[in-house]
């Protein structure tokens, strides 16, 4: 009998769900994002356009670096709450960045799970 719990006990851990790669969680944004309605886009749009006008600064004034290229991903629960979160490239400066992303992001998705994606490009040409 105690062997057949250990049995039990192992089959049900191996049917639980893994948590999705960055690029995984990346073509979900994707896909959220272009199934979104015109007025919703527009939405996640402004809300992403707020994070960036504070994180912007803030994680300037705290790392000294604001020179990396990356690409953040959040999972939005129906609440509004950022619930998990992925970024390609961690330093100070983005985890600085998905700090302020998972504590102020606000938007209020139809759906859940409903992931999006901030794409910020540096470039340092003149």
């Amino acid at each position: 009998m105690k062997y057949l719990f250990l049995f039990i006990l192992g089959a049900s851990v191996s049917l639980e769900a893994s948590e999705p790669s960055f690029s995984e969680a990346f073509e979900l944004a994707k896909k959220h994002e272009r199934k979104s309605s015109t007025d919703e886009t527009q939405k996640i749009l402004e809300a992403q356009a707020r994070i960036f006008s504070m994180a912007l600064p803030e994680c300037y004034k705290s790392t000294g670096d604001a020179h990396t290229s990356f690409n953040l991903v959040v999972q939005i629960d129906i609440s509004g709450a950022v619930i998990n979160s992925w970024l390609d490239k961690p330093t100070p400066y983005t985890l600085c960045f998905r700090d302020v992303m998972v504590r102020e992001f606000s938007y209020i998705p139809k759906v859940e799970p409903f992931h999006t994606v901030i794409e910020y490009k540096y470039d340092a040409a003149p």
